[in-house]
């Protein structure tokens, strides 16, 4: 139990990763499913079996997607913080002052 207490996740854990992506995994992952059952023909075809297989090789697809818009997600509030102040100078706001 200590050690579990100590142990730092690693940045890019699995469950880190998509526990930090839900949504963006969420959407992707059925109809990754799905089509991929119907592209190999396993369609109620071997049971549970096949499906769990189906499902940790979605896994494994989308894992560097989710990585990769995890790192895309938290950049994004520095990008539009910086698209604001770009367009909303003091300068911008002073002249459409004088417009109106």
């Amino acid at each position: 139990m200590a050690l579990c207490a100590r142990a730092q996740p690693g940045k890019n854990q699995l469950l880190l990763v998509l526990g930090q992506t839900p949504l963006f995994f969420y959407l992707l992952h059925f109809p990754m499913l799905v089509g991929g059952a119907r592209l190999f023909g396993l369609e109620h075809r071997f049971g549970v079996g096949s499906a769990y297989l189906g499902a940790a090789a979605v896994i494994a697809l989308l894992y560097p997607v989710c990585a990769w818009y995890r790192g895309y997600k938290a950049d994004l509030p520095a990008r539009t913080h910086a698209l604001r102040v770009g367009c909303c100078s003091a300068r911008t706001l002073t002249d459409v002052s004088r417009i109106t």
